[in-house]
């Protein structure tokens, strides 16, 4: 199976592409940053989980990777960027509905139902965010301790 190793860079790079540069084009559309302003802090939150799908999908892809060709030091990275993503997902959560309360207040021509759709949406995505990196950080950590058995990688058998 040597030639099916040859698919380990180009599919590690791929999984690069995928995590980084949504995040990079989220982030370029945050200039110039205004982190003590609640609007540009919210109008963030919500951009970055409209973008957050793509790079969740790259970092399965990698986890998928690392497993196939039994990669442990990916594994424990794959587990310890979950458990950041997930602890700074957590803190975005947080940030999110203390804005947002804050912002509620403000009704701007008549935008309240657009103010409240945004947010459940971005709501609802930042939670199945966090759900999924920690997910995948547990699986990751298995994976990197011979823990996970062939009947079931997330629920055990």
């Amino acid at each position: 199976m040597p030639s099916v190793r040859r698919l380990a860079l180009p599919g590690y790079a791929v999984c690069m592409w995928l995590v980084f540069f949504p995040l990079v084009d989220a982030l370029s559309l945050a200039i110039p940053p205004a982190p003590a302003v609640a609007e540009w802090r919210y109008s963030l939150t919500v951009l970055l989980s409209q973008t957050m799908m793509t790079p969740l999908v790259g970092l399965f892809v990698g986890l998928i990777l690392a497993a196939v060709f039994d990669h442990k030091g990916l594994h424990k990275l794959l587990a310890g960027l979950s458990v950041i993503g997930v602890l700074g997902l957590l803190v975005g959560i947080a940030v999110f509905m203390k804005d947002s309360s804050a912002l509620q207040g403000v009704e701007r021509q008549g935008l309240m139902p657009a103010f409240s759709m945004a947010w459940t949406v971005a709501f609802a995505k930042l939670l199945f965010a966090t759900v999924f990196l920690s997910v995948t950080g547990w699986t990751a950590r298995a994976l990197a301790s011979d823990e996970a058995g062939e009947a079931g990688v997330v629920w055990g058998s």
